[in-house]
């Protein structure tokens, strides 16, 4: 994509052997904020929504 500029997405489809997965964020920062095997519905409803 840097060297095409034709090239305006890319699409990360993972690993087809089933052995990896991107977050696609820094998971170390979810740390402490759900229990390990928890689900988490990710945004509370304390957060202001225009």
């Amino acid at each position: 994509a840097d060297r095409d500029r034709n090239v305006r997405v890319i699409i990360v489809t993972g690993d087809p052997e089933g052995k990896a997965f991107c977050a696609g964020a820094d998971t170390a920062a979810l740390e402490g904020h759900s229990d390990k095997g928890k689900y988490d519905s990710g945004t509370g409803t304390d957060i202001a929504r225009p």
